[in-house]
């Protein structure tokens, strides 16, 4: 498959307040089938070419709830990071973790972590970008410029992406070298110093054989929270990243791309903003509005790294890819608690971990009208958290001290298999088995400092402290316990005429187990067992007045089990808080969503969702 030639004119973009610019221009380029057009011109709606089940395919011929973005779309509606497209999908919500700077908590038909920036509690609705399953979600809200394509896969994802995945998949690909000469950027510019710029260059090393991408990319604006401790602006964003790409393709047979990555983030989110209402312990006259109250003058501090391997081979015996992965991460961050005119409560901590992933599967037709997906999957992926909190407010003197070493393995086999009976008719039915093995080491310390605290010390603090004896209660511990999982799904979608499908599955869905890393117990470390959703879809996907007008309804039921709840218990007659996560038992959620996107005349599309 070819894709057509593209050509975009410089196109300038006036906004209330904001100037932009944009330019772009997208060669010819022969296209594998298994490296996919993102869009493909189809005479009114354009249709849009995905890999959410590893194979590329018309989004309208996929049997369960996939909705895309792609980069002209992302441009259009001027899409930053995932928070902007909540509002396009139906029963998803993406926002910030708990005020932790690029955090991402996503929800997708009610399943999702909300507010557990910890990285030790996973997720249930995963990020994957170019085919990486990223460890952690701290990072999930950053740039989203170059990128060529966002996918959201709704209901389990057990069978393709495993662990972790009960709720979907937000799947991210960004835009590959070309081989062509090209270069494209934008640039957005606004109050309070706002600047935005994007800039990317494309161009062969060796004709047909070796060619290369960079790109750049900087988000920064100043604050504007006027902050009552000093009289500062706090709350400005300082983001970069940058991209290189090197795309080798020996032959017609073979193509292998080497993507690296970094990132360096210094966002000062230091402070939660002040809520409370007259009359409330925390209230203070003076905290409405675009005030705060923050003693750590300081940004936040992340660098991460990404390097990538990804190699596609038309063997003998089928379509071979390989997904090489190693990321790392570094992060220093503070919090100023309850936005108080005093120096009362802060949390300061350091964060750095890694993670290592290989995935390797095959694509082949052992029969004409089957396709057979085979694949294993591996992930090592480490985490060390070292926390401070000085609580000024009970003891101008004393602090504690918390860290975490979290260390998980997966190693995970997984087939997915489709039959076309007749030309309208297609079974499916996947499975994955994953072993998963979590280790955890925790300690709590109390510490003394002579003379009394100060937060813009730091890890400072610990100069001169005096260690305190431990809680015989809480003294450090450990846990390490394994977990096998199975991931399945099987379904069929049957084509009334070539726009017209309606489709049904059911799949299993699994978020793996843990231990807890914030407790004040020891004996609440745990570990808690994997939680499981049970998945029904029925769905109908068309099109109609002659691809003028696209209508999508599906229906959902999904039955939770050993649900993995964070609670807060009072020991010891109400004197001990402690932080548990337990399996708390069953639920089930059920609802409806349509979509519906029309193109009246050519040039204005008119989109609606409904979500329930």
């Amino acid at each position: 498959m070819k894709s057509k030639s593209v050509v975009r004119k410089l196109l300038p973009v006036l906004l209330a307040g904001v100037a932009g610019w944009s330019f772009q221009s997208l060669p010819a380029l022969a296209q594998k089938q298994n490296k996919p057009v993102a869009m493909v011109s189809s005479g009114g709606i354009e249709e849009v070419i995905v890999t959410a089940q590893k194979r590329a395919e018309s989004v309208q011929n996929v049997a369960f709830t996939v909705t895309p973005f792609t980069s002209e779309a992302l441009e259009r509606q001027h899409v930053k990071d995932l928070r902007d497209i909540t509002g396009s999908l139906p029963n998803v919500q993406i926002h910030v973790n708990a005020g932790v700077s690029n955090a991402s908590a996503i929800s997708i038909r009610g399943i999702g972590v909300n507010n557990q920036p910890s990285p030790f509690a996973g997720t249930e609705v995963a990020t994957v970008i170019d085919g990486v399953v990223q460890g952690t979600d701290q990072y999930g809200l950053t740039n989203l410029f170059d990128v060529e394509r966002i996918e959201v896969l709704a209901g389990p994802q057990g069978t393709l992406f495993g662990a972790n995945t009960t709720g979907g998949v937000v799947n991210i690909i960004m835009k590959q070298p070309t081989g062509q000469y090209d270069a494209y950027g934008q640039v957005t510019v606004g109050n309070y110093n706002r600047t935005e710029v994007g800039v990317g260059v494309d161009f062969p090393i060796v004709e047909d054989t070796l060619a290369a991408k960079i790109s750049f990319s900087h988000d920064g604006r100043d604050g504007f929270f006027t902050n009552l401790y000093d009289g500062s602006n706090v709350g400005a964003v300082n983001e970069n990243t940058a991209r290189i790409y090197l795309k080798w393709t020996p032959n017609d047979k073979l193509d292998i791309t080497l993507a690296s990555q970094m990132q360096i983030l210094r966002n000062h989110d230091t402070f939660l903003q002040e809520i409370s209402y007259p009359g409330e312990l925390f209230y203070r006259p003076n905290s409405p509005g675009f005030t705060v109250y923050d003693r750590l003058t300081g940004p936040s501090r992340h660098t991460t790294q990404s390097h990538t391997l990804t190699a596609h081979w038309d063997s003998p015996i089928g379509q071979i890819t390989s997904i090489t992965n190693y990321s790392t991460y570094h992060a220093q961050t503070g919090l100023d608690f309850g936005d108080l005119d005093c120096y009362c409560y802060l949390s300061l901590a350091k964060d750095h971990g890694w993670q290592y992933s290989e995935e390797i599967r095959d694509t082949f037709h052992p029969f004409e009208d089957v396709e057979v997906l085979v694949g294993v999957f591996g992930q090592v992926w480490k985490d060390d958290t070292d926390g401070f909190s000085l609580t000024a407010f009970a003891d101008p003197e004393g602090f504690s001290r918390g860290g975490t070493v979290t260390h998980t393995s997966n190693a995970s086999a997984f087939t997915q298999a489709y039959w076309n009976i007749t030309d309208r008719l297609r079974l499916q039915a996947g499975l994955r088995v994953s072993w998963d093995k979590v280790y955890l080491y925790r300690a709590n310390y109390s510490y003394r400092r002579p003379g009394g605290t100060d937060p813009l010390l730091g890890f400072n603090n610990l100069n001169g402290a005096i260690l305190l004896p431990g809680d015989p209660a809480n003294l450090p511990s450990d846990g390490e316990h394994s977990w096998v999982n199975i991931g399945a799904k099987v379904g069929a979608d049957y084509k009334f005429t070539d726009d017209v499908m309606a489709y049904g599955y059911y799949a299993r869905g699994f978020k793996a187990g843990g231990f807890n890393g914030r407790v004040s117990r020891a004996e609440d470390i745990g570990p808690y067992n994997p939680e499981y959703v049970n998945s029904f879809e029925l769905g109908l996907k068309s099109e109609w007045l002659d691809h003028r007008l696209r209508l999508n309804l599906a229906a959902f039921l999904n039955k939770w089990s050993q649900m993995q709840v964070p609670q807060t218990v009072f020991a010891n007659g109400g004197a001990t808080m402690a932080s548990v996560i337990l399996n708390a038992g069953s639920a089930t959620t059920k609802g409806i969503e349509i979509q519906a996107e029309a193109v009246p005349v050519d040039g204005l599309t008119l989109n609606a969702t409904l979500g329930y």
